[in-house]
């Protein structure tokens, strides 16, 4: 049965580092495009796996965009991914930086300041909680790119997008 009062956490997801430890985990032998996580399935089962009753209010999502530039297609299939997960479940919101590319085409392109930004995002949020109000107490999950804030977190848009 679950608790009344469950504990309200927002879930902050380096969609990357997401992707990679479940491909290691539970994708071996696939291509990593056929292991695409899902941020609220992955929030959820955070939040039903702590030892006090919680439930994912806000799920934020980091993560690196193609440039449209140099990669169109990619470009096109990383926005309507990230609107099909924000229109699907209310509590997503993607945050997406654009790509590094140096040394396009010789280099892949990598992300720069996705770690950052979280990491932004999370004390701002903290301090945001900090008080009488909540919290604000930030829980990372590492390895695998997932930060907790405890309290009555809320994203209202920002930065970033």
């Amino acid at each position: 049965m679950p608790s009344p009062n469950p504990a309200r956490i927002a879930m902050l997801l380096d969609y990357q580092n997401v992707l990679q430890r479940g491909h290691w985990l539970y994708g071996r032998g696939k291509e990593p495009y056929q292991c695409v996580p899902e941020p609220a399935l992955v929030a959820d089962l955070l939040a039903r796996r702590r030892r006090v009753p919680s439930e994912a209010t806000s799920i934020l999502v980091f993560r690196g965009r193609p440039n449209p530039k140099h990669e169109p297609r990619p470009a096109r299939a990383n926005d309507a991914q990230s609107q099909q997960w924000e229109r699907r479940d209310g509590r997503i919101e993607v945050r997406s930086r654009q790509l590094f590319y140096r040394n396009w085409p010789h280099d892949p392109p990598v992300e720069k300041g996705i770690d950052v930004a979280l990491a932004i995002e999370a004390v701002r949020l903290a301090g945001a909680e900090s008080g009488p109000a909540g919290s604000g107490r930030i829980r990372p999950h590492s390895p695998g790119g997932v930060v907790v804030l405890h309290g009555r977190p809320q994203f209202h848009g920002g930065a970033g997008r």
